[in-house]
């Protein structure tokens, strides 16, 4: 049975975003602007928790790459993951949806916290500690969203139980979205730059902060609250309708979104070198252009992307895009648990050996390639002595560095794989 055309567009919108990740983080080692070793582990800005492997191996296409991700991704993730909320809270009802949410979120961000990210950062639970009482804040690892948008379904909560008024007005608004897209649009794009500019302006965009294990970009959690709210609003007034109606502004002009978007992200580009190339600190004039850009260049990709999906077939592509979305997260599971290993430890053969093959599956997932079959007749014994590509491999990985402080972790302040929908 087909879901409704929009609902299989939610569903392969996932499938996609999952398979952004992927990609994004499969090319991380290999962006140009990294230095040619990796941070070291006790210094600041400890940017070992976003870039944890440095190849020597480098294409500026992928700063591209991941420099588009980065200004719209984690902006959609809360966009779709806030479609569901009001209507979640009303089925529910505010307690029940609570506790389900506080499972589903606080429960896997204190596991990966407690418990993966002392494996991830050293096997040796001594050493961990050791390590982990030197640093001046509490590695969160890749789930450091998960209590932002535990925060943000709690403000829906609230809001839902203190100030109904202000949600039916909120849902109203965007139900006019569909009649009245020009001025929609207008208004979200007013409202994320006044989230946004101000602490970009006091913070920089970049600037990351630790309160414990709770991580966060100083200059990014009103944008956003912003999207997960314009989605609450969406989703609450008919995911089936209105912007998404298959006859809407979204479907109609979707080549147009598309265009809209790169020109944005290279003006965005543009203004970001300036900026930066800036002798100095930059002229306030230039820092506001830039902020401003960037609030434009997340709006236009984040709904160039809604359009392409409501505008691709559903039916048994949902099915597939939805396959292989699975395939490739279990995947990742495998990544996160094999490569974000201790880079000093003499770790045994068998170990080091699964660690390159799940690295080499992702790079495999990320370019399209298949992966061999389940079935598939067992391959001819492989020689005790490593290839090239697994030697130099475990060379980039850090194995061959005698410096104990070179540690790397796998994933930091960046995307993660995972996207969380209120059902």
């Amino acid at each position: 049975m087909l879901l409704p055309r929009a609902s299989a567009a939610i569903d392969n919108l996932r499938a996609f975003v999952i398979l952004l990740v992927l990609s994004f983080h499969a090319v991380l080692a290999y962006l140009d602007f990294l230095p040619r070793s990796p941070f070291p582990f006790d210094s600041p800005p400890y940017l070992w928790r976003a870039f944890p492997i440095v190849d020597t191996t480098r294409w500026f296409g992928f700063d591209l790459f991941c420099a588009w991700q980065d200004v719209f991704l984690m902006s959609l993730f809360f966009f779709v993951s806030g479609l569901f909320v009001w209507r979640s809270i009303e089925r529910k009802g505010i307690r029940t949806f609570l506790r389900d949410r506080i499972v589903r979120l606080a429960v896997p961000f204190a596991f990966v916290v407690v418990l993966l990210m002392p494996i991830a950062l050293d096997p040796s639970l001594a050493a961990f500690w050791r390590h982990w009482l030197a640093l001046p804040f509490w590695p969160c690892g890749p789930m450091w969203f998960l209590w932002l948008l535990l925060m943000a379904d709690f403000a829906a909560a609230a809001l839902r139980r203190f100030a109904p008024s202000w949600g039916a007005t909120l849902i109203r608004f965007s139900g006019s979205a569909g009649a009245r897209p020009t001025r929609y649009f207008a208004v979200l794009i007013i409202v994320s730059a006044c989230a946004y500019v101000p602490l970009a302006l006091a913070f920089t965009p970049s600037a990351w902060a630790a309160l414990g294990p709770f991580g966060f970009q100083l200059s990014r959690p009103l944008h956003y609250a912003v999207y997960f709210f314009a989605g609450m609003g969406l989703g609450a007034y008919g995911i089936e309708r209105g912007l998404f109606a298959p006859d809407g502004a979204l479907v109609k002009r979707w080549s147009l979104w598309l265009i809209v978007a790169l020109g944005s992200l290279l003006l965005w580009m543009v203004l970001t070198a300036i900026a930066m190339t800036d002798a100095g600190s930059p002229a306030l004039g230039w820092q506001i252009l830039d902020d401003l850009s960037f609030v434009f260049a997340c709006f236009s990709s984040c709904f160039a992307v809604l359009a392409l999906v409501l505008r691709l077939p559903d039916g048994d592509y949902r099915c597939r895009a939805l396959s292989s979305a699975t395939h490739m997260a279990c995947i990742w599971c495998i990544i996160c648990l094999s490569s974000g290993c201790n880079m000093r430890c003499s770790a045994p053969g068998s170990w080091r050996s699964a660690r390159a093959r799940s690295y080499s599956a992702a790079r495999c997932c990320s370019a399209g390639a298949p992966l061999p079959r389940s079935d598939a007749s067992p391959r001819p014994p492989r020689s005790s002595a490593p290839t090239d590509h697994a030697a130099r491999l475990h060379k980039s990985l850090g194995h061959n560095r005698p410096d104990t402080m070179d540690r790397l972790q796998l994933l930091g302040h960046t995307h993660v794989p995972h996207l969380v929908v209120e059902g």
